[in-house]
């Protein structure tokens, strides 16, 4: 299991990863989870976004996957 920062814990991203992949490809970019966590009453830095993407990118390619949380 992730530790996530910035305020948020990895339930919250798996509950909510597939309403906010908007691209429907299975994945959540930096701009998905920007939104997602301003309609989460959440918003956060750019840092800290590129932070919680790193956290839990296990492949690397800058996007957390379903499969990843």
């Amino acid at each position: 299991m992730h530790d996530i920062k910035c305020g948020i814990d990895l339930t919250t991203l798996v509950v909510h990863v597939h309403r906010y992949d908007t691209g429907k490809d299975k994945f959540i970019d930096f701009e998905e989870l920007k939104h997602m966590m301003e309609k989460l009453g959440v918003p956060q830095t750019h840092l800290c976004l590129k932070e919680m993407i790193k956290e839990v990118d296990e492949d690397f390619d800058g996007k957390i996957s379903f499969r990843e949380v």
